[in-house]
């Protein structure tokens, strides 16, 4: 034991003061008599109350003992042991909406905190810091020393159903902890590999466990029925054994559609069918497995928006039902673009078919096997002969265009300009090209629709589609995917929009690994020798409190009653 203060024993001499005190102060003892008289003439003969005091010394005592106990408190005593331990210990506990599967009768999240626990316990680190990852990651905790808040930290924290944490967002959240030469290691418990593996040390949760998961749902407009939508929605098997349930799909809260179907191995199940006009959409599975948050899906279709549509050259049926599925349309035909009278700037769409138009600075375009100077010259007509192959595949005008649509027999021979970027070619010459610079947004068809079977395929309202958000972006044509984020925290309709679960959350058994047992990874804690000091000042400041109460109470206390007369009153009763 170690005391800090040590002058502080010098004041035990105080002790020799409180017992002369106690010694010489007289306390008088009264007694209840039938006369006084026999002692009117009795000298008064004062007398030391050393003899009674003596016999009564516990008061003496207690108030010894208590200064004993202030005496200590005083001294600042502290003891002192050794630990295995050291080092500032960071724990990353994966808050992903993936972490609620259940394992059993727990959840990997409750079994990840646990492991925290014990990791706390057996590496005994000088400073935690709790760190909850997810895709906005939490800070549960800063560097503290104090283990019990940081326990508690654990116990009081929740998951939430969001999708992973980058990697960037977690260095944003550790940078912010202090320099890295500080965290002495990094433990990483998840039910799922970190991106920075070799940086942090990672604990694996969960097993393989069944979940069917609804990972697709949309709706749109069908260019032949324009007061029918097509609805799809998809169904995967993230397991390894085929998994039976049943799906119902609803539109505006009424139920369309009720299958059950039986999803193998890894595979995915495509559900199609039709639906009259609605806003919003609901898929439901019903089945049996460990993770149910994503047995649910929701799309929501957004109201048409009104667009001011300038139509140069000729006109055509099935672009101009394409273009109403998407948004209510006001046309102005002309036969050719009069630049005097007409201002690109006024539109929010012009559309040009089989026609030739001069430079223009500004505007958003959709030509159609049109020329537009000097970004697009035709030089000539082309029978194609070879099937149309991607140049960028992943551009967003050719998203979901199966290439199998795209095969005209008769395109443009065209020159680009640099600037413009070809998206798909057949015998090398352009078929679909987009260019976008400042106040010119420009999307360009090189063959006739008229002698084109693309207006006929499913991929033809697609491609509509993707050029109307991709060329007036500002619009929202279709209602974007979003994710349960901390403004939206669970999955279901909001004002504008639709929020659901990240398929990706869907993937809790990780192929090729087994996350049952923990990976035996070594720490980089030392196994040295800590000395850790306890205080205990305040043991002995409770102590000496206890003691001047028992002997106040001792000193002062006046009993209303003794038991010879509570036996008297017992008698007085007749024994009841």
């Amino acid at each position: 034991m170690i005391f800090l203060q040590p002058w502080a024993w010098g004041l035990l001499g105080l002790a020799v003061g409180v017992a002369v005190l106690y010694f010489l102060r007289r306390r008088e003892e009264e007694r209840r008599v039938s006369a006084i008289w026999l002692w009117t003439r009795e000298a008064e003969r004062p007398r030391s109350a050393l003899s009674f005091l003596w016999t009564k010394i516990g008061l003496l005592l207690l108030q010894l003992a208590a200064l004993l106990g202030l005496v200590f408190a005083l001294a600042m005593p502290f003891l002192s042991h050794e630990i295995v331990g050291g080092g500032n210990l960071v724990i990353v506990i994966d808050g992903s909406a993936s972490m609620q599967a259940r394992d059993g009768t727990t959840t990997r999240y409750e079994r990840a905190r646990a492991l925290a626990i014990e990791q706390i316990e057996r590496l005994r680190p000088q400073k935690i810091a709790v760190i909850q990852a997810q895709r906005e990651p939490r800070l549960l905790m800063p560097f503290s020393a104090d283990r019990n808040a940081v326990l508690r930290a654990l116990q009081q924290a929740r998951p939430s159903l969001q999708a992973d944490a980058s990697w960037s967002a977690l260095m944003q959240l550790l940078l912010g902890l202090g320099e890295r030469s500080q965290i002495t290691e990094i433990l990483y418990i998840s039910d799922r590999p970190p991106e920075e593996r070799e940086k942090m040390r990672w604990l694996p949760v969960g097993s393989n466990v069944p979940n069917l998961a609804i990972t697709g749902l949309a709706a749109r407009p069908l260019p032949e029925a324009p007061t029918r939508l097509a609805l799809w929605s998809r169904v995967e098997n993230f397991s390894d054994k085929t998994l039976d349930a049943q799906i119902r799909l609803f539109a505006d809260d009424k139920e369309i559609f009720r299958q059950s179907i039986s999803v193998e191995p890894g595979k995915a199940h495509h559900i199609e069918t039709w639906s009259a006009l609605a806003q919003r959409f609901v898929a439901r599975l019903d089945a049996d497995d460990s993770f149910s948050h994503d047995n649910e899906r929701y799309f929501l279709l957004p109201a048409p928006k009104t667009l001011r549509i300038l139509w140069l050259g000729e006109r055509n049926f099935f672009l101009e039902r394409a273009l109403a599925l998407y948004a209510q349309p006001r046309f102005e035909f002309l036969k050719a673009l009069e630049r005097e009278s007409v201002a690109p700037e006024a539109f929010d769409l012009i559309v040009a078919h089989n026609i030739h138009l001069p430079a223009l600075g500004s505007g958003r375009w959709l030509l159609v096997n049109s020329s537009l100077e000097p970004l697009v010259q035709i030089v000539g007509d082309l029978r194609v002969g070879t099937p149309v192959r991607w140049v960028e595949a992943t551009h967003p005008v050719v998203e979901h265009v199966q290439l199998a649509h795209l095969q005209p027999l008769r395109m443009r021979e065209v020159r680009l300009s640099p600037v413009v970027r070809p998206l798909a070619v057949a015998q090398d010459a352009p078929l679909i090209a987009a260019h976008s610079s400042g106040a010119l947004r420009l999307l360009y068809w090189g063959a006739s629709l008229q002698e084109s079977a693309f207006v006929l395929t499913p991929s033809f309202p697609i491609f509509v589609q993707n050029a109307l958000r991709w060329l007036l972006p500002e619009m929202a044509f279709t209602a974007d995917e979003q994710y349960v984020s901390s403004l939206a925290p669970a999955p279901g309709f909001y004002q504008d929009y639709a929020v659901n679960l990240d398929p990706q959350e869907s993937l809790i058994n990780r192929s090729g690994e087994s996350a049952a047992a923990p990976q035996s990874v070594s720490s980089v804690f030392s196994e040295e020798l800590l000395r850790v000091q306890i205080p205990l000042w305040h043991y002995g400041a409770w102590a000496a409190l206890v003691f001047l109460l028992v002997e106040i109470v001792l000193y002062l206390g006046r009993p209303s009653f003794s038991l010879g007369a509570l036996w008297r009153w017992r008698l007085s009763r007749g024994g009841r």
